[in-house]
């Protein structure tokens, strides 16, 4: 019994013994030599921050009380997607906006090679939105070409490169509302109003007003204007526009 116990013991250790061995050599492997030399796995890119150039956007409060600026019909705003390393863009990739009844898509125009690419969104007729943004943080759309970052393409599963294009949450700090919020109001809205001076003026006389609006108008019919007098409301009659851009004329035929 004593003999046997020894033998069997021995084949213990011996068995442990190789399963160590083997674990070890597994180890080196699977991790590399125990010099410390392991290879590292490049972290895929990522948006950073989305913003506006509002150069030639007027603000608002030249023209209201809103203290935001503001665009309008036909304007062109370019839109900047920060990306933490530098990127090549094949294709005519599109983001699409939050503008109201009708989703507007801004379309890229440069960047490829830089870490910023830019986008233009051309104001419509109809458009609206409080603080300009875009739809949802996906909201880049391909359309059958790329966006890779240079020279790492291959070092990324497809999986981790639509994830790249993953922009900050909408009205985030980093979004486009959240850094460079800006209104769209087609509607046009009285920028001035220019009447006659305070004066005695004789019955029968014309009396000018001219209207400026903050955005091109056009005009069709014969619109009035209201104008208190005294107690008495008179009506101003549309006579011509005076800048094809901004500007209306009114002629008041002074009545007593």
């Amino acid at each position: 019994m004593y003999i046997s116990w020894n033998v069997w013991g021995n084949i213990s250790v011996l068995l442990i013994t190789a399963w160590f061995m083997i674990g070890c050599s597994l180890n080196l492997e699977m991790y590399g030599p125990a010099s410390g030399s392991f290879s590292s796995r490049l972290t895929p890119p990522k948006v950073t921050q989305v913003t506006a150039d509002l150069t030639g956007i007027a603000s608002t409060s030249e023209i209201s009380s809103l203290s935001l600026p503001r665009a309008t019909t036909a304007q062109v705003i370019p839109i900047s997607i920060e990306f933490d390393r530098a990127m090549v863009v094949n294709g005519s990739p599109t983001l699409e906006l939050s503008t109201g009844a009708i989703l507007r898509k801004a379309a890229y125009v440069s960047g490829s090679g830089t870490s910023t690419l830019i986008f233009e969104y051309t104001v419509v007729a109809g458009d609206s939105a409080a603080k300009l943004d875009y739809t949802e943080a996906m909201a880049i759309s391909l359309n059958g070409g790329e966006i890779l970052p240079i020279n790492q393409e291959n070092e990324f599963t497809a999986l981790e490169l639509q994830e790249a294009l993953k922009l900050p949450d909408p009205g985030s700090d980093k979004s486009l509302a959240g850094t460079t919020p800006v209104l769209i109001n087609t509607v046009p809205e009285v920028k001035s109003l220019k009447s006659p001076d305070t004066d005695v003026y004789l019955d029968g006389t014309s009396l000018e007003v001219v209207v400026k609006y903050d955005q091109p108008v056009s005009v069709s019919g014969s619109p009035r204007l209201p104008i208190q007098v005294a107690s008495n409301t008179r009506n101003a009659n549309f006579v011509a526009q005076i800048s094809p851009s901004e500007h209306h004329r009114f002629l008041l035929t002074h009545r007593f």
